[in-house]
């Protein structure tokens, strides 16, 4: 995991259809608290959220709900995707499907648009973590380097 974020954003009890609506809205609200990361960085980051996290909802439902968790520090972009539910194997290294496959791209898509992809198990809960490091360190209105708590 990258440093500590400045800024992030948390959804609890992401399950169902309404599930990436609401880590949409996460995702916009995390945009408006860090303005200043590249429009690049933002397609692709969220890109690799939208992907991890119905790929968690579809695949491995818990009681209860996933929860995800956005963060961004001075240098990265990161997501944590808590689900809770039976362990979870998936070849993180799988290559991208043919073009008529029917599924298979999700993983794939997230290793894409991301630095890191993992996949644990802490605590009784499947836990997927990717971090997308900026194009450019992020600047706060003053001009100066984002400050890492």
């Amino acid at each position: 995991m990258p440093s500590p974020p400045d800024r992030g954003q948390r959804v609890d009890g992401c399950e169902g259809p309404d599930c990436l609506e609401r880590v949409h809205a996460a995702c916009e609200a995390l945009w408006r608290d860090v303005p200043d990361v590249d429009g690049t960085d933002r397609l692709l980051f969220e890109t690799a959220v939208v992907e991890l996290v119905g790929n968690a909802v579809e695949h491995a439902p818990g009681p209860g709900g996933s929860t995800v968790l956005l963060g961004a520090s001075a240098d990265a972009l990161w997501v944590e995707v808590r689900a809770p539910g039976p362990p979870v194997e998936v070849d993180l290294d799988a290559p991208l499907p043919p073009d008529d496959a029917p599924s298979g791209r999700g993983i794939p898509l997230v290793r894409r648009t991301t630095d890191t992809l993992t996949l644990t198990r802490e605590q009784g809960v499947n836990v997927w973590r990717a971090v997308r490091s900026l194009t450019a360190p992020r600047r706060f209105a003053g001009g100066g380097p984002a400050q890492v708590p």
